[in-house]
Protein backbone atom coordinates (compact mmCIF):
# COMPACT_ATOMS: atom_id res chain seq x y z
CA UNK A 1 0.00 0.00 0.00
CA UNK A 2 2.78 2.45 0.89
CA UNK A 3 5.30 1.04 -1.61
CA UNK A 4 4.68 3.63 -4.39
CA UNK A 5 5.01 6.49 -1.89
CA UNK A 6 8.23 5.04 -0.47
CA UNK A 7 9.71 4.50 -3.95
CA UNK A 8 8.79 8.03 -5.06
CA UNK A 9 10.32 9.56 -1.93
CA UNK A 10 13.54 7.57 -2.33
CA UNK A 11 13.82 8.51 -6.02
CA UNK A 12 13.04 12.17 -5.37
CA UNK A 13 15.74 12.49 -2.70
CA UNK A 14 18.36 10.55 -4.68
CA UNK A 15 21.53 12.27 -5.87
CA UNK A 16 21.68 11.37 -9.58
CA UNK A 17 25.45 11.89 -9.92
CA UNK A 18 26.24 9.41 -7.14
CA UNK A 19 23.70 6.94 -8.50
CA UNK A 20 25.15 7.11 -12.01
CA UNK A 21 28.69 6.75 -10.71
CA UNK A 22 27.96 3.65 -8.64
CA UNK A 23 25.16 2.11 -10.75
CA UNK A 24 26.86 -1.22 -11.55
CA UNK A 25 27.94 -1.81 -7.97
CA UNK A 26 24.40 -1.16 -6.77
CA UNK A 27 22.95 -3.34 -9.53
CA UNK A 28 25.28 -6.30 -8.94
CA UNK A 29 24.68 -6.25 -5.19
CA UNK A 30 20.95 -5.59 -5.16
CA UNK A 31 19.44 -7.67 -7.98
CA UNK A 32 20.70 -11.12 -6.89
CA UNK A 33 19.81 -10.37 -3.27
CA UNK A 34 16.36 -9.17 -4.26
CA UNK A 35 15.69 -12.27 -6.37
CA UNK A 36 16.88 -14.61 -3.60
CA UNK A 37 14.77 -12.74 -1.04
CA UNK A 38 11.64 -12.91 -3.23
CA UNK A 39 12.15 -16.61 -3.90
CA UNK A 40 12.78 -17.44 -0.25
CA UNK A 41 9.76 -15.53 1.07
CA UNK A 42 7.52 -16.82 -1.74
CA UNK A 43 8.60 -20.44 -1.21
CA UNK A 44 8.14 -20.27 2.54
CA UNK A 45 4.74 -18.66 2.11
CA UNK A 46 3.72 -21.38 -0.34
CA UNK A 47 4.80 -24.17 2.04
CA UNK A 48 3.67 -22.72 5.38
CA UNK A 49 0.56 -20.68 4.55
CA UNK A 50 -2.65 -22.19 5.95
CA UNK A 51 -4.88 -20.46 3.37
CA UNK A 52 -3.57 -22.67 0.51
CA UNK A 53 -2.41 -19.88 -1.79
CA UNK A 54 -1.19 -20.93 -5.21
CA UNK A 55 2.41 -20.41 -6.34
CA UNK A 56 1.71 -17.08 -8.07
CA UNK A 57 0.00 -15.54 -5.05
CA UNK A 58 2.82 -16.68 -2.78
CA UNK A 59 5.49 -15.21 -5.06
CA UNK A 60 3.55 -11.95 -5.35
CA UNK A 61 3.46 -11.78 -1.56
CA UNK A 62 7.24 -12.37 -1.51
CA UNK A 63 7.81 -9.60 -4.04
CA UNK A 64 5.69 -7.13 -2.07
CA UNK A 65 7.56 -7.85 1.16
CA UNK A 66 10.98 -7.79 -0.51
CA UNK A 67 10.61 -4.37 -2.11
CA UNK A 68 9.87 -2.42 1.05
CA UNK A 69 12.79 -3.72 3.11
CA UNK A 70 15.74 -2.11 1.21
CA UNK A 71 13.89 1.16 0.69
CA UNK A 72 13.10 1.48 4.39
CA UNK A 73 16.72 0.64 5.21
CA UNK A 74 17.89 3.58 3.10
CA UNK A 75 15.40 5.84 4.88
CA UNK A 76 16.68 4.66 8.26
CA UNK A 77 20.29 5.40 7.27
CA UNK A 78 19.30 8.91 6.18
CA UNK A 79 17.41 9.52 9.43
CA UNK A 80 20.52 8.95 11.53
CA UNK A 81 22.42 11.47 9.39
CA UNK A 82 24.70 9.05 7.55
CA UNK A 83 25.45 9.66 3.88
CA UNK A 84 24.53 6.88 1.46
CA UNK A 85 27.73 7.57 -0.49
CA UNK A 86 29.85 7.04 2.61
CA UNK A 87 28.15 3.71 3.37
CA UNK A 88 28.92 2.43 -0.13
CA UNK A 89 32.59 3.46 -0.25
CA UNK A 90 33.83 3.31 3.36
CA UNK A 91 34.14 -0.06 5.02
Amino acid sequence: MFTPVIIFTAAFEMDFYIFRKSFWQIFLLSVPGFLMNCTLIGSLTYKINKYNWNWHASMLFGIILSTTDPILSVASVKNIGMSIFSTVWKV
